[in-house]
């Protein structure tokens, strides 16, 4: 049987308990708020709106990583004969940490992951609309949505038109590239969470 020196019972712990019952259940909730938005965004082929959740996201996943973390050390403090009352109480906080994984992991299926050397390749300005285009298909399957720039700015300033055209895509492509950076960062962030839900101790 295992040595209980330095442990503690799990009527002591109880209160931080109850409070990982509170706060990992609103985490999980905000995943899936994350979730809806990212999925509303792609459809809609807004960018922007992409890349502003999925760094909101990113910021969730590294709260509930040390949540989790947290809980763990927990666990390793209660007393043998106290731990499978434990984790009766924290394995169902676990298994939904899991399901929020699971949902961000799909994702992935819809939202492809994004080349970013496809992105950082270009030569301004004759190529830059050719691989706005290419890169946005990487990102969503059907741009038809995604908006581009006019060309009725008027015939009397062909320079002006071409200048405008430019630096509109020129925004668009570093646009791209944040949500392509925001979208790594947020894989690595599942990660980080998804490697603690395979190592808690048992």
């Amino acid at each position: 049987m295992p040595l209980d020196d330095g442990k503690v019972s799990l009527r002591s712990v109880q209160h931080l308990l109850n409070r990982f019952k509170t706060c990992l259940p609103q985490l999980y909730t905000q995943l899936r708020h994350h979730v809806e938005i990212i999925k509303t965004a792609k459809r809609e082929a807004d960018i922007r709106a992409l890349n502003k959740e999925q760094i909101a996201a990113s910021r969730t996943f590294k709260k509930l990583n040390h949540d989790l973390k947290e809980l763990d050390e927990l666990q390793n403090k209660i007393f043998f004969s106290d731990l499978n009352k434990f984790k009766l109480t924290v394995d169902p906080l676990r298994q939904c940490a899991y399901d929020e994984i699971v949902k961000f992991v799909q994702l992935d299926d819809n939202l492809d992951r994004i080349d970013q050397s496809d992105l950082l390749t270009s030569t301004l300005p004759e190529s830059t609309s050719h691989d706005l285009s290419a890169t946005s298909n990487q990102i969503f399957r059907d741009d038809s949505n995604i908006p581009h720039t006019s060309s009725h700015i008027g015939e009397a300033h062909p320079e002006l038109m071409s200048l405008q055209e430019t630096e509109s895509a020129e925004e668009d492509l570093q646009q791209l590239e944040a949500t392509a950076q925001s979208w790594n960062q947020l894989q690595q962030d599942i990660q980080d969470v998804a490697e603690i839900m395979t190592s808690y101790p048992s």
